[in-house]
């Protein structure tokens, strides 16, 4: 920690000799004088601890331009922040970021991000003996694929005047609500920012095994309370249509995978 320009005026006081002209007083000249060296010496401590903070691209603010220069940002999955500690976190996960082939990294990779919920399904040959009743049968050629299952990120609403009724949200989101965090975000930041298909792919491209191949699968992500209030709360001649009790139940409950009563529920109220 860098020392203040009081705590270098003590120090150069102290290596002044004794007598009544080297006058400690705060109005003095001599006084006056030496707290000019020491702002002087202050300054430079301070940058010393500058120079630290600038070392890492997770805290440096003046060097940040070289940071993104040197890492090749913004690339195309991301881009360009709106915020210094945006662009700070961006540049320090491609910095750090190793690599794994395991799809729970990809998963935890893409929460750094605001990105989730996010399941990742690897494709396995069906091999008689082996498969039961109800599996999903692949090739061998589908043994370097996996699936990514995610809600639809492509939909935002926001209520409107003279349509919008009392108790209805300001705002319904489907897909991935990145929030301003404590923290990490600045005056000025969006509270709310919405990532959508195109960066969850982008991510994912960029960070899987090179030999795999990823296939994306997008449900509707209406999640039980949704499907189930739209089903009872809107009443629709078409049971198929959008906000039915049959359609909203079962967006509510199964993906394109099909993952079942409890599955659905669980991703509801998450």
């Amino acid at each position: 920690m860098a020392y203040s320009a009081e705590h270098y005026l003590e120090l150069l006081q102290a290596l002044l000799p004794t007598g009544l002209i080297w006058t400690r007083e705060p109005d003095a000249d001599l006084t006056n004088l030496l707290m000019a060296l020491a702002d002087e010496f202050a300054r430079v401590d301070h940058r010393g601890d500058d120079l630290v903070e600038e070392s890492a691209p997770r805290t440096a603010v003046e060097i940040l331009d070289e940071w993104e220069a040197i890492l090749d940002l913004p690339d195309t999955c991301t881009q360009p922040p709106e915020s210094i500690q945006e662009r700070q976190f961006t540049a320090w996960i491609k910095m750090t970021t190793l690599g794994d082939g395991a799809p729970g990294y990809i998963i935890d990779f893409l929460e750094q991000f605001d990105i989730s919920p996010v399941q990742i399904i690897e494709r396995k040959p069906t091999l008689a003996g082996m498969a039961v009743a109800g599996d999903l049968c692949y090739s061998n050629d589908d043994i370097f694929q996996f699936e990514v299952l995610a809600p639809d990120v492509e939909k935002i609403k926001w209520a409107q005047a003279g349509i919008a009724e009392a108790g209805d949200k300001i705002l319904e989101v489907t897909g991935y609500a990145v929030w301003a965090k404590a923290g990490l975000s600045e005056a000025g930041d969006k509270i709310l920012a919405v990532v959508g298909r195109e960066k969850l792919e982008c991510i994912v491209n960029r960070w899987k095994p090179a030999h795999t191949e990823a296939v994306f699968n997008y449900y509707l992500g209406v999640g039980y309370d949704e499907g189930y209030d739209l089903g009872y709360d809107i009443d629709t001649p078409d049971p198929t249509a959008y906000g039915s009790y049959d359609f909203g139940y079962d967006a509510g409950y199964y993906s394109p995978v099909e993952p079942g009563y409890d599955e659905g529920f669980n991703e509801g109220y998450a």
